[in-house]
């Protein structure tokens, strides 16, 4: 992970949040912080590092100074467990209060018991008052930590600590007391890390605990690169020319997703180290770097599930959510049913607040949902998502013979469109606001041939964003990746300019 995605996590987890634009840690609200995000993607290991980082890089009054580490599952079988799980009371307020009780379990054996193994607690039937249980678990904190510590305790696989089928309400009872009681002793933060976010914790509250989305950093992929001596690229690409930089574009892409799709674990499987070696060959044993980068861009091909389910929410999950809203609305529950969930940063590293991050979901899961046809006046939003969904899995699969465009030219015509389908408009940065709808997502060119000062804005539907079309045996498009036209009669022209320098970029705008 690059520092600044692990700086950015480390002061999400040492803050808390008092829905204003300034950063205030504030005693008065306890937070569960979670970071949610698909197996084997690093999340659990990210929090360690997160607590690292804050420990010895910064070493300030807000710095973490110990770190408990609680698993659920996993973790070759040193697990907290219940026993008897069947004594889980009916009762939603006993449930909360039993969850309570086996967190103060939990944390009196994880200081007492540095054996290795399962570590199992009988389920208390008649647990005591929620304040009680607080009062003895911060006794048992302050007899072990020194007054200015500040505690990270990570809970590893939070869902597993009590989940039955039959008994849904009472398990998310249990575990909200569990994680409440933890949150709410001063001087201690809660990290929750699973596939899903910790539901049974509302989003927002007037008082009491809230949870608190936490990226997980994202895969640094010039490092894997960079670490991983098979997949050095052996020439300079700092030297490579534009068609080089648009290929080198393409394979960091579908390298990544292919990571992605096998989890970091991936690159150390017997599987992949037949790909390692076929990647080592394929990039030194061409004559030219364009050679090269082919057959490599060929190696990491990847293919996702096909459309398996219909999703009323697949456009929503591709643009991304908030998770502030009220607990038990709609929009609540829809976030907290979000399957394969990641949280992604949308602000700036000064920016600390809820707002500036969102929640969407895993490549492979959007690859494999299609939006489900609704009624008017959002009837074509599901032609919209298919046809970007469909575009960009060819891309990562097809082989590079057959590509029209970079992986990241089709992720922003998907999202684009859909967003356009969705709102009505489109608005970049400082740029004016540009009324579309988006009905359709189509192959299409504006300009005639190769001369930028021949083209046809008279072709140009309304409410259609356009790809360019630069399949095998078409002229290159002189300017512009994604076109349309505004419902003012405005042609707008984007240009995707992932391999370009700051330099090219500003010659090409002018």
């Amino acid at each position: 992970a690059k520092d600044e995605d692990v700086d950015y996590m480390v002061k999400l987890l040492e803050y808390n949040d008092d829905d204003d634009d300034d950063v205030v840690d504030d005693p008065a609200r306890a937070f569960v912080k979670y970071a949610a995000a698909p197996t084997s993607s690093g999340k659990t290991a990210s929090a360690l590092v997160g607590f690292l980082a804050s420990a010895e890089k910064y070493k300030e009054e807000t710095s973490f100074t110990h770190y408990l580490y609680l698993a659920f599952a996993n973790n070759n079988g040193t697990v907290f467990k219940l026993r008897k799980m069947s004594r889980l009371s009916q009762d939603v307020d006993v449930a909360e209060k039993q969850g309570a009780a086996f967190a103060l379990e939990c944390l009196r054996k994880r200081l007492l018991d540095t054996t290795s193994g399962e570590k199992e607690t009988d389920l208390d039937v008649d647990p005591p008052l929620m304040s009680e249980t607080r009062d003895a678990l911060k006794k048992l904190l302050d007899d072990h930590f020194p007054e200015d510590a500040r505690i990270l305790v990570h809970l590893d696989e939070h869902r597993d600590m009590c989940w039955l089928k039959s008994m849904l309400d009472q398990s998310a009872a249990f575990r909200q007391g569990f994680m409440e009681t933890i949150a709410d002793v001063e001087r201690v933060t809660v990290l929750a890390t699973y596939t899903a976010m910790p539901g049974e914790i509302p989003s927002t509250s007037s008082s009491g605990t809230c949870r608190y989305p936490v990226p997980v950093p994202p895969l640094d992929l010039d490092q894997v690169i960079a670490d991983v001596e098979e997949l050095r690229w052996p020439t300079n690409v700092t030297e490579f020319n534009k068609k080089e930089k648009r290929l080198w574009a393409t394979l960091k892409f579908r390298l990544a997703a292919k990571l992605t799709k096998a989890g970091l674990l991936g690159l150390h499987l017997r599987r992949f180290v037949g790909f390692r070696k076929k990647f080592k060959e394929a990039a030194t044993g061409a004559k030219t770097n364009v050679e090269a980068l082919k057959a490599c861009v060929g190696l990491c091909a990847v293919a996702f599930d096909s459309l398996t389910m219909d999703d009323p929410n697949a456009v929503k999950l591709l643009l991304g959510v908030s998770d502030k809203y009220r607990k038990d609305s709609k929009e609540d529950e829809l976030v907290r049913q979000i399957g394969d969930v990641v949280v992604v940063r949308t602000g700036s590293s000064n920016q600390l607040n809820q707002s500036t991050t969102l929640l969407t979901s895993s490549l492979g899961r959007l690859l494999s949902i299609n939006q489900e046809m609704l009624t008017a006046p959002f009837d074509h939003l599901h032609i919209v998502y298919r046809a970007g969904r469909t575009r960009l899995a060819d891309v990562l699969e097809k082989s590079t013979d057959d590509l029209s465009a970079t992986p990241l030219e089709a992720s922003y015509a998907w999202t684009l469109s859909c967003e356009s389908a969705r709102t009505g408009v489109l608005r970049f940065a400082t740029s004016p606001l540009f009324k579309i709808e988006c009905e359709s997502l189509e192959a299409g060119r504006f300009f005639v041939g190769d001369d930028e000062t021949k083209y046809s804005a008279q072709k140009l539907e309304e409410n259609v964003i356009y790809y360019v079309d630069e399949r095998p045996g078409t002229t290159t498009h002189p300017l512009g990746d994604i076109f349309f036209r505004t419902k003012k009669n405005q042609v707008v022209l984007i240009d995707i300019g992932g391999s370009l320098t700051w330099n090219e970029f500003k010659k090409k705008r002018n």
